[in-house]
């Protein structure tokens, strides 16, 4: 007779998870940006309407067409409720965004006699072809933009090759108000002065601009030596180049995606197309 003998039953753990209770100061609102945001809800828009003069537009104009499919960015001088200038700072340019770094803007600050500053009131940058309403990155950039202009309204101006415009007054940081915006039709300028704008645009594209390649290409090589029923020694060797997103890096798989150089998630994400 076999001796059985009795199960031992495994003991039952139980995990005891310990609570504990911190306090901490609260660290993610800043009270500055509180303090104008609350503020911000009670003014009045410094600016519902601005008026673009003919030399200013015109360079405007030949700003965003000299930087091809890329987007720029810069600012613009305003008096009395007309923008008499813009100008460039430092920037890498993007296909879809201008990257302008804390460096670059000190040096253009720098660049401006003090008692200017204020007029410098206007920020602007491109859409290319693309619709011109704000993205959300747009807005975010806005608010920083508010915090480091001392809390002080300024007025948001996105344009493209279209000439499509969307223009508010920024206040508080969080709040557009709509700026209506005519322009002096360059046609008023004489040829010297057009050609003058001209060349004056193009120098600063190239003192202020640099562009990098957004679309990377990689090589690979198939070997179709087995597929075929070749040998090694006869084996057919194509290279295929695949591009990716500009922005997010995906492989491009369609005609479209690789005519804008973007995948359909970033067109729909900018409203590039109704996607």
């Amino acid at each position: 007779m076999s001796k059985i003998g009795k199960t031992k039953t495994p003991a039952k753990v139980t995990n005891k998870a310990t609570t504990y209770k911190v306090t901490t100061k609260i660290t993610k609102i800043r009270p500055w940006n509180c303090y104008a945001s609350v503020l911000g809800k009670f003014e009045s828009p410094k600016w519902d309407k601005i008026t673009i003069s003919a030399k200013a537009y015109l360079k405007l104009m030949f700003f965003i067409n000299l930087v091809g499919d890329h987007e720029v960015t810069g600012y613009g001088k305003i008096i009395n409720n007309e923008v008499v200038d813009f100008s460039l700072p430092k920037q890498v340019l993007g296909t879809l965004k201008a990257d302008v770094d804390e460096q670059a803007m000190t040096d253009f600050v720098m660049s401006k006699p003090v008692d200017e500053l204020e007029y410098w009131a206007v920020d602007f940058h491109s859409h290319n072809t693309a619709p011109t309403s704000a993205s959300s990155t747009d807005k975010d950039n806005y608010a920083k933009q508010y915090s480091m202009r001392g809390n002080k309204q300024f007025i948001a101006l996105i344009v493209n090759k279209k000439q499509d415009v969307w223009c508010k007054c920024v206040i508080g940081g969080d709040r557009f108000e709509d700026v209506k915006v005519e322009y002096i039709s360059p046609s008023t300028l004489s040829d010297k002065e057009k050609s003058e704008i001209y060349e004056e645009a193009k120098r600063e594209v190239e003192a202020t601009c640099t562009e990098v390649e957004e679309v990377r290409t990689s090589v690979t090589t198939k070997a179709h030596w087995y597929s075929d029923g070749l040998t090694t020694d006869d084996r057919k060797v194509s290279r295929q180049t695949t591009l990716l997103c500009s922005e997010c890096g995906a492989e491009l798989e369609y005609p479209l995606e690789k005519s804008e150089g973007l995948c359909y998630n970033c067109m729909a994400e900018y409203k590039i197309i109704g996607y």
